[in-house]
Formats: C-alpha cells, sequence, structure tokens
C-alpha cells in the first residue's frame, strides 16, 4: 500500500493539493506519431505553483510516449537553482503511476553543471527551508524519488573551495531526516572555513566549530558512510596539513539543531 507524502507547511509543496498558474508556453514542431507519442521543441515553459515553486523558465527537446517523458538538452530556472541536463527521463508504466510518482515515477538524469540552492529542496522538505547551501552537479543521478542513486556523481561549491566524488544510495526521500544515506566517497577535498560554513548551513549555527582549532588547514578524505544525518557512520582516511588520521567513528544527534555526539576510533 502507498501513501503520498504531505507536507502542509508554508512555502513547502502539498502533494495532495497542488495548484499551478500563470502557465506561459512557447512550443514549435510538435509531432504526433503511432505508438511514438508526442514529440516537440519547447522554447519556453513558465508557470507558478502555490506552495512557493516558482519556474522561470523551462526548454528542451520534448518527446511523450506510453512508457516514459524525455527532456533532451534541458534547462530549467526556478526560484533559487538551474537545472542542467543532457538528458532527463522520468518513465512509468502506466498513467495511474503519476498519483504516487515519489514511489513510481523513475527518474534518469545527467547533470551537466547544474547549479543547486538548497533553498529548492526546501519547497519539497519543510527541514530544508531557508538552507542557502549552493552546489554545481555533474553525473547521473536515477531511480525514483525515495530511493535515488549514482555511480559516479562530482559536487563542488561555487568557490570550488570544496569538492567530493561519489557514488551513492539515498532510501527515504522526500523525508530527508529519515532519508537513509549509503555513500562511497572517492575523494572529498575541502578546508576548515568553509565545512565550518557548510555545517553552519545544517546546524542554523554561526560559530564555527573547525577554524578556531585548525584555522586555513585543508583535508582530503576517502571513505564512506551509512545512515540518516543523525545517527550514521563513518570510515575512512583523513590527510591534512595538520596530519593524518584513519578512523571508524558513529556520530549521533536527537534531530536538527539538537547537536551531535561520536563514539569510535
Amino acid at each position: 500500500f502507498l501513501k503520498r507524502p504531505q507536507f502542509g507547511a508554508p512555502g513547502c509543496m502539498n502533494y495532495d493539493d497542488i495548484g499551478v498558474s500563470e502557465i506561459n508556453l512557447r512550443i514549435s514542431d510538435i509531432q504526433t506519431r503511432p505508438k511514438k507519442g508526442v514529440t516537440a521543441i519547447i522554447h519556453s515553459l513558465s508557470a507558478k505553483e502555490k506552495g512557493g515553486l516558482d519556474l522561470k523558465n523551462l526548454s528542451a527537446e520534448f518527446s511523450l510516449d506510453k512508457d516514459a517523458t524525455t527532456f533532451t538538452n534541458l534547462t530549467l530556472q526556478e526560484n533559487y537553482s538551474e537545472v542542467k541536463a543532457k538528458k532527463l527521463i522520468f518513465s512509468y508504466d502506466s498513467g495511474k503511476d503519476l498519483k504516487y510518482y515519489v514511489q513510481k515515477i523513475k527518474m534518469d538524469a545527467d547533470f551537466v553543471n547544474t547549479y543547486l540552492n538548497f533553498n529548492t529542496i526546501g519547497l519539497f522538505s519543510p527541514n530544508m527551508q531557508n538552507n542557502n547551501l549552493s552546489l554545481y552537479l555533474n553525473g547521473r543521478v536515477y531511480g525514483p524519488v525515495v530511493h535515488l542513486q549514482s555511480s559516479l556523481l562530482k559536487v563542488c561549491t561555487p568557490s570550488m573551495k570544496t569538492s567530493v566524488t561519489l557514488a551513492f544510495s539515498m532510501k527515504g526521500l522526500p523525508s530527508i531526516e529519515k532519508t537513509v544515506f549509503d555513500a562511497h566517497i572517492l575523494d572529498l577535498q575541502s578546508e576548515s572555513m568553509e565545512i565550518d560554513q557548510i555545517l553552519g548551513h545544517f546546524s542554523k549555527k554561526e560559530k564555527p566549530i573547525l577554524t578556531p582549532l585548525v584555522p586555513d588547514a585543508k583535508f582530503k578524505f576517502q571513505g564512506n558512510m551509512l545512515g540518516t544525518l543523525f545517527d550514521f557512520k563513518a570510515d575512512g582516511t583523513l590527510n591534512s596539513t595538520v596530519g593524518d588520521i584513519v578512523f571508524d567513528v558513529a556520530l549521533n544527534s536527537p534531530g536538527f539543531n539538537k547537536g551531535m555526539k561520536a563514539s569510535g576510533d
């Protein structure tokens, strides 16, 4: 039995009460073919969803058939982010799957220099609202929302001071606090000040942790992480300008803004 997520927070999409308005579409080269569905070129599409999503513009080569909806050479701009993808595919067994798209609609996206601001995630998950962390994404992400995966994804901050190359599986979205992350980090590089800034976006606290202890330190990490945002294990090798360590630790927190406990070697 499948349940649709129900979020009613202000500025957050309510999946049971979606309302779209101010739709503007410029399209050309529309073709319909038996068994091949509909194809077209979308030059521009804008719209507003009453939960807060403001689609500024979408352009792509578009196709729709009984098995999938495909956007090729996609550019999508909304309130906070800009998605660019060589291809974005939503596949399904039938139109009835749309009622349970979080569980049943399978996404396959090949991102190219996509700019993601976490306020965009906040439109779908309340705990990410007012989170201004921004990242650039390159690589393929696939699966339904409840189980997103990537065999190789490259992520970096706009400053380029932090970058990570990883493979991952995420089970549990859109409920971010219950989502289980299983990540194999091939290469992560950062520095103390930016790590503090990234942590601050989630803790909502401006007090730095690493910078007072190891100012201007640079870090490189390879390893694994498994668990939720509040209860996870990590192991690997951390190299830095202040020393190197091999570790295996568990970290636990009651929830957002509640602090964290660590144990391990």
